[in-house]
């Protein structure tokens, strides 16, 4: 609001478009960024619930459209006391694409360090500077120039005093200089030890009014409108307090914000004006506010407020408890809408908060509903799946006829598209049979009491397990026609999204059976409407595509889709929301012996991880990573080897998931590069067969083992469908045991299936065995142009120099 001159939503909206519209963005995205920023500034017009990158990456593209236009010094001030979201804004913003003359300063206090030990770290636009207390020197310095005229000895107190803080040290000197201007002598001025009583002795010179105006502004916190302090001090005329603002603006503890808005000028000051009143007041008066701001037609715009002023007033109240007479009701239903509010404007963590504070504020009646808002905005992980798995069992412990059967159902189904569409954010997944269990019992209450909605969201869920479950080619049908229909439900109803979900599941369903052309077309059926689709459903499609086309062998194909994918995002997207597909992608390079698209892939995916400061997204492109490490070390690329294990041991988290989980050991072979059990793990069903076919490609052409027809029996027999980036990995295992002929024709499948990668080391190995040169001189050749120097070396090794 600073830069644009107003606190106005409609006003800053205008003037957000117009900055972007003047940058050289066409109209539709200046439209649809400056609605994102708008947004999170109290616009009151409607925007649908989006994830919180895409608001941060509108900020961004925002703030470098401003520095394009003008050098720009832009300040964060005081975040040590910002919330959790606004600390990942500031993080995400303070990492620019744009070459334009931009500084951004955040300033926080060392507790700042304590929630985030990493603030910055490893930036390399980034320099963190401790500010140390000034100097004996500089206090003097500072001291003269604010007060030239006083006394030596009188300077040299408050530089005593003052211990080296700059704030300290002015306050002091503003506080002799108003006491000069009382009429006071020298020998009556007495300087105030401490910061705090330093400005509390500004605030008891201030007249009765001036100070109640300050007081109140202060519970309306570190910016205030005079609108609220009228509020608060209703027996006042609304003049005398627009005045009582000019006269604190003029002694500089105040500062004029935008129109009818004021900040303190330093947050101590509104500290000290805040703990002179009463605890009473203080409770009252963040009451008073949040009814006034609880009006009707002013509501939705003010829930997060309204949920801040009664968290304040309940912060401040004996025993941290709502005070005696407060409709507990009303507070609960503001934490309520306070908590949706945040959700949808992508600021996650408030909103689970918000509902936890309704739920302790609440009756145990209110528990049920509340737990499932719960689930709704943490909406994936164990947290969901807990919320969700307590409202159903208090919605079990109701009498039975004080059941609502359709609520039953809702909280089952909800609970199970967690485990079944989002597995991979939970610690312990469910198994199959678990989900089949409550999906069941969810159609059994469904059967009572039909409803074509929720039919339609069932049948997405039990088409996403089928992989799992292994029903009979009558169910498939069933289930194929299942899906198609709840998707043309969603059509019909103008909800893209679960259309989307639909189709996602329906092309689970072809990907399972081996049919990855249909299962394609359903990804690219979403793309079709990718104008209505919510980011993580579009990044969603295009992964999906990418993953079909490498089951299916299209690897060079899989390349060009991951670069369509990356062109697809519009300006202010996060584009780390492309990690998924660009870690296929990576795969795909690395299997046809593209491998310099694969090193271009995983930096990127390395550059986005650093952005984005999730560590849990790297899981998702784990399977690229390896792809990466994998080239690095064949390249001899130390770098790119030691930069891609560190973010797949970041995100592979291990000491933060259980010991029973189901990848854990797959993810500490992945990441860590040791293949120390791999064998054991390749029989495992949950393996994917891209992370199969990996691990035996390495172990039989990097570490020569030889892998028994049992072994290879049970990875091929436990893994549904089969792929030929696995099928050939385990041709290529038999034939290393057998003849050069047969090893001759595992490297001509290998090529045929553009396998080109390990085709080329299983060509050299030949060549070793025969000690044929032509053949060497040949294997030479392929490995050179994949760059594979740790296959070259051992050609050489052996004898076979050019």
């Amino acid at each position: 609001t600073g830069l644009l001159g107003t606190s106005e939503p409609e006003v800053l909206f205008e003037r957000i478009k117009d900055t972007l519209r003047e940058t050289g963005h066409e109209n539709d995205d200046a439209a649809r960024i400056a609605t994102l920023v708008a947004a999170t500034l109290g616009r009151s017009t409607e925007v649908e619930e989006r994830e919180q990158d895409e608001f941060f990456g509108a900020w961004r593209v925002f703030i470098e459209a401003i520095a394009a236009k003008r050098r720009l010094v832009l300040v964060f001030e005081d975040l040590h006391w910002a919330s959790n979201s606004l600390l990942d804004l500031v993080d995400h913003v303070t990492l620019p694409r744009t070459r334009a003359p931009l500084l951004m300063i955040a300033l926080g206090r060392p507790e700042l360090l304590d929630r985030r030990p990493k603030w910055g770290a490893a930036r390399r636009n980034f320099s963190a500077l401790g500010l140390e207390p000034l100097s004996g020197e500089e206090t003097t310095a500072l001291v003269r120039s604010l007060l030239p005229d006083a006394p030596e000895a009188l300077r040299d107190r408050i530089v005593e005093r003052s211990g080296g803080n700059a704030f300290f040290a002015g306050e002091l000197a503003r506080a002799y200089a108003e006491a000069r201007a009382s009429g006071a002598s020298e020998g009556e001025i007495q300087l105030p030890d401490t910061v705090h009583a330093t400005v509390l002795a500004r605030l008891d010179t201030l007249p009765a009014l001036q100070r109640r105006v300050l007081q109140q502004g202060a519970i309306g916190g570190r910016t205030f409108r005079a609108d609220a302090v009228a509020v608060l001090l209703p027996e006042i005329e609304r003049q005398q307090i627009d005045d009582a603002l000019d006269e604190l603006e003029d002694r500089q503890l105040i500062e004029a914000q935008a129109p009818r808005a004021h900040t303190f000028a330093h947050i101590v000051i509104r500290e000290v004006a805040y703990a002179t009143l009463p605890r009473a007041d203080r409770v009252r008066g963040h009451l008073r506010l949040a009814e006034w701001l609880d009006r009707d037609d002013f509501r939705e715009a003010n829930a997060e407020l309204v949920a801040y002023h009664y968290r304040q007033a309940i912060a401040a109240a004996p025993a941290g408890r709502l005070p005696d007479g407060v409709d507990a009701g009303r507070a609960v239903a503001a934490f309520a809408r306070g908590a949706t509010a945040a959700k949808a404007l992508g600021a996650r963590a408030e909103a689970v908060e918000l509902v936890r504070d309704a739920i302790r504020l609440a009756p145990g009646r209110e528990h049920l509903r509340l737990q499932e808002l719960l689930g709704d905005v943490s909406e994936w992980g164990d947290e969901a799946t807990d919320a969700f798995g307590a409202a159903f069992a208090s919605w079990q412990a109701l009498p039975e006829d004080q059941r609502d059967p359709l609520q039953g159902i809702r909280l089952l189904r909800k609970h199970t598209l967690v485990h079944s569409r989002w597995a991979g954010s939970l610690s312990r997944p469910m198994e199959a049979a678990e989900i089949g269990a409550l999906v069941a019992q969810a159609r059994e209450l469904l059967a009572h009491t039909p409803d074509d909605e929720e039919q339609a969201r069932l049948d997405v869920i039990a088409t996403f397990r089928v992989g799992e479950v292994a029903p009979d080619d009558a169910e498939q049908r069933e289930l194929v026609s299942a899906a198609e229909r709840s998707a043309e439900h969603f059509i019909a109803r103008g909800d893209m999204n679960a259309m989307s979900e639909a189709l996602d599941a329906l092309g689970s369903l072809h990907r399972s059976r081996g049919e990855f052309d249909q299962a394609i077309a359903c990804a690219r059926e979403r793309l079709r409407h990718s104008a209505r689709l919510a980011l993580l459903e579009r990044a969603d499609a295009w992964s999906v595509i990418v993953w079909d086309l490498v089951w299916a062998g299209r690897y060079r194909e899989a390349i060009g889709v991951t670069d369509e994918e990356r062109s697809s995002f519009r300006p202010g997207e996060p584009i780390e929301a492309a990690t998924h597909g660009h870690a296929w992608g990576a795969l795909a390079a690395r299997l046809c012996g593209s491998w310099d698209d694969t090193l271009r892939f995983c930096d990127l995916i390395r550059v986005w991880w650093e952005n984005s400061g999730r560590p849990t997204s790297s899981r998702f492109s784990m399977r690229g990573l390896y792809a990466g490490i994998h080239v690095a070390r064949a390249r001899f690329d130390d770098t790119r080897l030691a930069a891609y294990r560190g973010v797949a041991e970041a995100g592979a988290n291990l000491a933060a998931l259980p010991r029973d989980h189901p990848h854990i050991d797959t993810y500490a072979i992945l990441a860590g590069g040791s293949l120390s059990g791999a064998e054991t793990v390749l029989p495992d069903p949950v393996l994917s067969p891209e992370y199969k076919g990996e691990l035996i490609a390495r172990l039989v052409l990097e570490h020569g083992v030889t892998l028994d027809d049992a072994l290879l029996d049970a990875a091929a027999r436990s893994t549904s469908p089969m792929v030929s980036l696995l099928s050939e990995r385990i041709a290529l295992a038999r034939a290393l045991r057998g003849s050069d002929a047969d090893l001759a024709a595992a490297v001509s499948r290998l090529d045929a299936a553009d396998l080109g990668a390990d085709a080329a080391r299983a060509a050299a190995v030949l060549a070793l065995r025969r000690r044929d040169p032509a053949a060497m001189a040949a294997a030479r050749a392929r490995l050179e142009a994949l760059g594979d120097r740790l296959f070259m070396a051992r050609l050489e090794e052996h004898g076979a120099h050019p």
